[in-house]
């Protein structure tokens, strides 16, 4: 075992154990373990690397697999196959082909997943694209995030943008758009629009918006490709409300228009529209809510 001073450039060709590096360029061709800190303005892992400490550094990039025990820093980490971080992750740029691992916190400008994403704690993104599976067990806060595939998210989505192509199943829900073309399970989702294309049985405990517009999906369009389902919701809450294929407790809203696929048990609107073959329970003025 070896270690390394800086300005060294560290190549493996084979395989190799270091007590530690601290260099400007790491290359491994073979398979490398580092059992503490690895530092490096570039690191190019073609093979297997396993690092006991942290990584610190400019760009990675690993064709291969990559394990860090420890936190990652980096400005750029681009996967080409696994990478797996014990630790927090902190990075300008995430770019992933194949699979990616972060055990807590992730934080990152750009990410872009072709393939899947697990992350343990939290994740702060500017923009996230997924194509793919994206699992999160904390809170994501982005500006933008966009999934054609899996989106699961345990607590809070704080999302400005949010469109899903697929399958979307949160705690709770804040933005501004919520898109989903395909199946949604959700807690309380607040936003200024949301629209719900429907290809399979949905759910949500209740959906507060400016503008709500839910539909079903015609068969073979979208991910999922069918164009059945229904949506189960307690309470819909806006101005703008066009409902089909919903199931709810409570419609509350200035203008609402009911399809014939609806069961309403109570209708709080100034303007009501309803299908001769929707069923509604009860109708009030919005003002009564």
């Amino acid at each position: 075992m070896s270690e390394t001073a800086p300005e060294d450039t560290v190549r493996v060709v084979g395989t190799e154990t270091f007590d530690q590096i601290d260099c400007e360029r790491f290359r491994v061709d073979g398979t490398a373990t580092v059992h503490g800190v690895l530092r490096t303005d570039d690191a190019t892992i073609n093979g297997n690397a396993s690092v006991g400490g942290s990584l610190d550094a400019g760009e990675v990039t690993a064709d291969g697999s990559l394990t860090v025990d420890g936190d990652g820093h980096a400005r750029a980490a681009r996967i080409d196959g696994a990478g797996t971080f014990g630790g927090r992750l902190a990075v300008d740029l995430l770019r992933v082909d194949g699979s990616v691992t972060v055990e807590a916190d992730a934080s990152a400008d750009h990410v872009a997943v072709d393939g899947s994403a697990t992350v343990g704690g939290n994740l702060d993104g500017h923009e996230v694209e997924c194509d793919g599976t994206l699992s999160v067990e904390g809170t994501v806060v982005a500006a933008e995030l966009a999934v054609d595939g899996r989106v699961a998210v345990d607590e809070l989505t704080d999302v400005t943008d949010l469109s899903v192509d697929g399958t979307a199943t949160y705690g709770d829900v804040n933005a501004e758009r919520v898109t989903t073309d395909g199946r949604l399970d959700a807690g309380e989702v607040s936003a200024q629009q949301f629209e719900l294309t429907l290809h399979a049985d949905s759910a949500a405990e209740a959906v507060d918006a400016t503008e709500v517009a839910v539909r079903r999906g015609e068969s073979g369009d979208g991910l999922l490709g069918g164009g059945g389902g229904t949506l189960e919701v307690g309470v819909v809450t806006g101005e703008t409300i066009e409902l089909d294929a919903t199931r709810a407790e409570t419609v509350a809203g200035e203008r609402v228009t009911l399809g014939p696929d609806v069961e309403v048990a109570v209708v709080y609107a100034d303007d009501l529209s309803a299908d001769d073959a929707a069923t509604v329970g009860e109708v009030r003025a919005s003002d009564e809510y």
